[in-house]
């Protein structure tokens, strides 16, 4: 690889560096001078002496700096690496690190330096190429910079990506702005989704708002009740309306909008509301669902705890599975997988929830709880927190 370097044999024709001009300036000053002994440094070792003049070579050391600052600058410029073999190139990263790369690492790598990231980037692999994945050299390039954003534009609409569109979402450099960006970005497509699925809702259903009309929609866990209508029919048709889709997303898919959904649109950005309900709020709303989806009539009113702390009162098939599934406590670790892991978390959770619903119930507590609602409005097509 040609860098310039100065040795016995030749100058390379360019440019002089300040090492030749500081080899000049010492041959020129010597032959003005006495004979001195010459010092080896660690960038000089004389190496030939002919007459008054001292002929310099660089050290091992001088020499892999000089290799490290070329393939450094060449990398940061995204220009093809020139005449630097693959052991090279893995020594210059043992330099600048403390590890080498092996295998794929290392081949991959070497192959993206020689080729160059900008005459990689320019390719546009990532479009094509199913099996692609952009290499973080590439990030900051203008062509994976304009995809990554055209991306989040158009998943903020609400449509659904390709899976390279997914991928390059993800090629942020700084990892915090990375999350806080997409955390936006979800935020509003969450709103339009749910937005253009309640405007689908009240069109499917007949029901025209007025331009003056503003909905106002309390939601407490999947519960949803609604409010602001010019009249108490429309509200009650549009109540009927999260009633007959609440939990069904097997039919509705991503176009459920539930109390839950718009619960996790509300705390996105009412965070304070979400540590204020905090695990207690969150027991007493699945406590509560879980006795109207069992539809046997019993409500949390009517359990008890027993000197064990476990809930006396619930519906025999309940307190069944329970029993038989709540292995350990709600944190405790599950040592196995699949379906018999979702029963344990499943059984877990039921039992916390309703013992901690039963003291929310016996601390006085339930009304507190039962009031810290979600508020969301729905005015010309535009749904927002409230």
């Amino acid at each position: 690889m040609d860098l310039g370097i100065y040795n016995k044999q030749n100058i390379t024709k360019r440019d002089r560096s300040e090492i030749e001009i500081l080899l000049e300036s010492l041959n020129k000053n010597k032959r003005r001078t006495k004979s001195q002994p010459v010092q080896q440094t660690t960038l000089f070792a004389p190496v030939q002496k002919s007459g008054d003049a001292v002929t310099f070579e660089l050290s091992q050391e001088a020499k892999n700096a000089m290799l490290d600052d070329y393939i450094h600058t060449t990398l940061s410029k995204g220009e093809p690496l020139e005449g630097v073999t693959k052991e090279e190139f893995n020594e210059y990263y043992y330099r600048r690190t403390g590890n080498h790369m092996f295998n794929k690492e290392l081949d991959d790598s070497y192959r993206l330096a020689v080729k160059g990231y900008k005459n990689e980037a320019a390719e546009r692999r990532w479009r094509y190429d199913p099996d692609y994945i952009v290499p973080p050299q590439l990030w900051n390039t203008d062509e994976v910079t304009a995809d990554r954003e055209a991306a989040i534009e158009k998943y903020k609409t609400g449509a659904e990506l390709e899976p390279w569109e997914k991928h390059i979402m993800n090629t942020f450099i700084n990892g915090g702005v990375g999350c806080e960006v997409i955390g936006t970005a979800k935020h509003t497509r969450e709103q339009n989704i749910m937005q253009a699925t309640l405007a689908d809702m009240l069109s499917e259903a007949g029901i025209e708002l007025a331009p003056d009309e503003e909905l106002t929609f309390s939601v407490w866990g999947v519960y949803v009740e609604v409010s602001g209508a010019n009249d108490e029919e429309t509200n009650r048709r549009v109540q009927d309306l999260f009633t007959d889709r609440a939990g069904n997303k097997a039919k509705y898919g991503e176009k459920l909008v539930d109390g839950s959904r718009m619960s996790r649109f509300y705390y996105d950005v009412n965070k304070d509301k979400l540590y204020e309900s905090s695990f207690t709020g969150s027991w007493l709303k699945t406590a509560v669902r879980t006795l109207d989806d069992e539809g046997s009539g019993v409500t949390i009113f009517d359990l008890s705890l027993d000197e064990d702390g476990n809930t006396v009162g619930l519906p025999e098939e309940l307190d069944s599975f329970i029993k038989e599934n709540a292995k350990g406590r709600i944190f405790d670790p599950i040592g196995v997988w699949g379906k018999e892991r979702q029963t344990i978390i499943k059984a877990r959770t039921l039992k916390e929830a309703f013992r901690s619903a039963v003291e929310t119930v016996a601390n006085g507590e339930y009304e507190k709880y039962r009031n810290m609602k979600c508020y969301l409005t729905y005015k010309n097509g535009v749904l927002e927190c409230k």
